[in-house]
């Protein structure tokens, strides 16, 4: 509705250049029309506009657009125009709406369960001979909590988006069914995060945009938004420990009193450090030269 729609009669006049108006005057019976109906209105003018107002109040019930019932105007919002921009289903503003409504401040947690409950994910099945294997993802490349059982799709789909993110040698998969369902998880997953971030921007939640944010970036990055980005640099022969070691808690920097809380503040601290101090960090004398060196191509 933010383009040439702006009320019930255009959208009508809007649809019948569809396929799906065609297919209704071609084979009414299939949409459960009668053959009465179709000869007193062969151009299911009727039909059509019943089909309309029903989008149009579901639409409005989801918040997505303002529909003036006496008036039959239709004016798109800012919400509908994140949804039609990232193709999101009406269902799954539904069920962003449902469970985000009333939580001020959502963990990192719920946010990763409300994109994991996305209608986009509805289709993934839940097989029993992948139980073992999953329950093994959860237990060793999940960081976050899962919230939802493992037998729903959400709570698969939630497993499967860490695992693929985790990208460690416990992560790795060994059914072809899994592999073919994380590939559409995360094909889908970034669009799905990026919506959502969108959405909370304009709603002026900043903390919940910034959350979604790094999670749209670990999904595109494979890499944690508290890792290092050094883990980025594949093949860079850097040891298994260096990267542990520059995750660590008390390897937090102080600039001015402040405490780096990011770990790319961190990380391009490592440059004003000489590369011995680094190589004792790391605990890898002979490392510091390399590290740094790749702590320099990092934008």
């Amino acid at each position: 509705t933010g383009g040439s729609v702006t009320n019930v009669k255009e959208a009508v006049e809007w649809l019948t250049y569809t396929y799906l108006h065609i297919r209704m005057t071609k084979n009414p019976q299939i949409y459960g029309i009668l053959p009465d109906v179709v000869a007193q209105d062969p151009r299911l003018f009727d039909k059509s506009m019943e089909l309309i107002q029903n989008a149009a109040e579901e639409l409005a019930q989801h918040k997505l657009i303002n529909y003036h019932v006496a008036s039959g105007n239709l004016t798109a919002i800012s919400l509908g125009r994140v949804a039609s921009q990232f193709y999101i289903r009406a269902e799954s503003v539904a069920t962003f709406n449902e469970l985000l409504d009333n939580v001020r401040s959502p963990s990192d947690a719920q946010l990763l369960q409300v994109i994991s409950s996305a209608s986009e994910f509805e289709n993934l099945r839940v097989r029993q001979d992948e139980m073992d294997e999953m329950d093994k993802l959860c237990a060793t490349s999940c960081p976050i909590p899962v919230l939802a059982p493992l037998e729903e799709y959400s709570g698969k789909c939630s497993v499967l988006m860490q695992a693929y993110i985790s990208n460690e040698q416990s992560s790795q998969l060994k059914s072809f069914t899994l592999i073919s369902d994380t590939n559409y998880v995360v094909s889908n997953a970034g669009r799905v995060a990026r919506a959502l971030f969108e959405m909370k921007l304009r709603e002026n939640d900043a903390g919940s945009a910034l959350k979604l944010l790094r999670m749209a970036k670990s999904i595109d990055a494979r890499v944690w938004w508290f890792q290092t980005p050094l883990r980025q640099f594949e093949g860079s022969e850097l040891r298994a420990n260096v990267y542990r070691a520059l995750e660590r808690p008390t390897t937090t920097t102080r600039n001015n009193n402040n405490e780096y809380t990011s770990t790319m503040e961190k990380t391009l601290f490592l440059l004003d450090m000489t590369a011995k101090e680094v190589g004792q960090l790391i605990h890898w004398d002979k490392g510091g030269a390399r590290v740094r060196a790749l702590v320099a191509m990092l934008p």
